[in-house]
């Protein structure tokens, strides 16, 4: 099984306009300056869309996610998430479109399967706020077809809880890889383990995925970033589909994609021992 998570993302004044967005640059991915390709996936299905904003006076008024095999009726919302703080909460950051229980190819829709060939596009449109630009991103996770678990807390047997700090700055626009084997962490033995739910506090995060050693290059399990510790860990981070590692010897590292070049405080993983 597979199960990744790519992403657009761009900062731009759009005066009022649905404006296209610009694929994040991605080892797994064909990418050029409109368009991602799933060119890594064997039978790519959508699990689930996640659009944010970086800014409160900025809110998503419309964004569209397009391909050829949906070009004649495109995945479009009026809504969208966007970064909270302490001062500004929003406890609950929500999935714009969840289809975990069955990912989709779109063949029932459009009568052919979305294939890794195909260009996917992204556009958006905020608030207008004369003069000023927001970054807006727009995060996609991909199964084979598997579903994924949905629900609102953690279903799964919990043995550990390892907490990990001392990261570096990430950088706008990019996903940023941290070795996690290298940062302050919690003491563990080194037995099989999975992670069965995650949580990394970013003040300007919007989304990370774990990359695994001697693990199909392909598949890295993506998770939405906290901005502040009032928010609640969303229920996308809790997850079945994550490869069983060495706690110690065999740690992931972490693709993490921020609105600014931010530090993130912690990544807090819920372990089951398997």
């Amino acid at each position: 099984m597979t199960y990744s998570g790519y992403a657009f993302q761009n900062d731009e004044d759009r005066s009022g306009a649905l404006t296209q967005l610009t694929p994040v640059t991605d080892p797994i991915a064909s990418t050029s300056a409109t368009e991602l390709k799933l060119s890594g996936e064997v039978a790519p299905h959508v699990a689930w869309v996640y659009w944010k904003v970086d800014a409160l006076t900025h809110y998503i008024e419309e964004t569209k996610l397009t391909s050829p095999v949906i070009a004649g009726n495109p995945l479009v919302s009026t809504f969208g998430d966007i970064q909270s703080s302490a001062t500004h909460p929003n406890w609950n950051h929500e999935l714009t479109y969840d289809f975990r229980n069955a990912p989709t190819n779109f063949s029932q829709q459009a009568g052919t399967a979305l294939s890794p060939s195909d260009p996917i596009e992204a556009y958006a449109k905020d608030l207008d706020v004369g003069g000023e630009a927001s970054r807006i991103a727009c995060v996609i996770g991909v199964t084979d077809g598997t579903p994924l678990v949905s629900a609102n807390s953690s279903p799964f047997r919990v043995d550990y809880i390892h907490r990990i700090s001392g990261f570096a700055a990430s950088t706008a626009d990019s996903w940023s890889n941290q070795s996690l084997s290298d940062l302050t962490q919690d003491a563990l033995p080194d037995v099989p383990v999975s992670i069965v739910g995650s949580r990394l506090d970013d003040s300007e995060g919007v989304a990370y995925r774990f990359v695994y050693p001697r693990a199909d290059n392909v598949s890295r399990p993506p998770a939405i970033s906290c901005n502040s510790v009032t928010d609640v860990t969303p229920n996308v981070n809790f997850t079945n589909q994550q490869r069983p590692y060495l706690a110690v010897s065999e740690m992931p590292s972490i693709d993490i994609l921020s609105m600014g070049n931010t530090t993130p405080s912690a990544l807090t993983l819920f372990l089951q021992r398997v």
